[in-house]
């Protein structure tokens, strides 16, 4: 299996999942665990900045179109 087919495999994959949940009941992405908004990260390039709730639903926004989804 090519590079290709691995990634169109992994994106059927995440579609699949995502209309599970949706079919399910599943939550919306819009709830978050307190501590991605309240604590700084940790990671290099960006160690000591704390994501606001705001920037992070832009971010998922931004994930949802770049998948082909609807928020």
């Amino acid at each position: 299996m090519g590079m290709d087919a691995f990634k169109e495999s992994a994106a059927r994959i995440n579609n699949l999942i995502r209309l599970y949940n949706l079919r399910e009941g599943a939550p919306p992405d819009t709830e978050y665990p307190k501590v991605w908004l309240t604590q700084p990260l940790k990671r290099k390039g960006a160690e000591g900045e704390v994501v606001s709730e705001e920037k992070l639903k832009g971010m998922l926004k931004e994930y949802y179109r770049l998948r082909g989804w609807s928020d």
